[in-house]
């Protein structure tokens, strides 16, 4: 038998009165997140600050936060995306330098040095927490808007 290629995404439990539509959308970003994470399946209860994107995430400050902190990666050249790739990589193994290196097939010094050099270009007075943090949540407005519009 061949694996089945699924993901699946599981909204919160609700009472009959509050409406189908609440949980379809829920079921629907749950697996939404899942996919982006390259995850088998996601509760909604699970998806922490994405929450907080989602419901307003076609509104302006969403996009001019997410645009305004990342735009010196944007600005670079194809061959110096790997920035790019390397901060999506590092959001999504949870800012653990070890596991994007992993993802990357890249040595943890090489993932150090891009880090730097990102954090340097995009918010260079943060600590590395604050760093993380923005960096975080700059990536996930990105993957999020950058997924919407592939499915428009």
């Amino acid at each position: 038998l061949t694996e089945m290629n699924y993901v699946e995404g599981v909204s919160d439990i609700h009472h009959i009165t509050e409406g189908i539509d609440r949980v379809i959308q829920q079921a629907y970003w749950a697996e939404v997140i899942a996919e982006i994470e390259e995850e088998k399946n996601k509760c909604y209860n699970e998806l922490g600050v994405y929450k907080l994107i989602i419901s307003d995430i076609h509104g302006a400050n969403m996009a001019e936060y997410m645009n305004t902190y990342l735009e010196p990666l944007f600005k670079e050249s194809e061959k110096e995306q790997e920035l790019l790739y390397t901060a999506i990589a590092y959001v999504l193994a949870k800012g653990d330098s070890q596991k994007t290196a992993e993802r990357l097939f890249c040595h943890k010094n090489t993932i150090r040095y891009r880090l730097g050099k990102i954090q340097e270009k995009v918010d260079y007075a943060a600590n590395e927490r604050e760093f993380y943090q923005n960096l975080s949540m700059a990536i996930k407005i990105y993957l999020l808007l950058e997924k919407y519009e592939k499915e428009v």
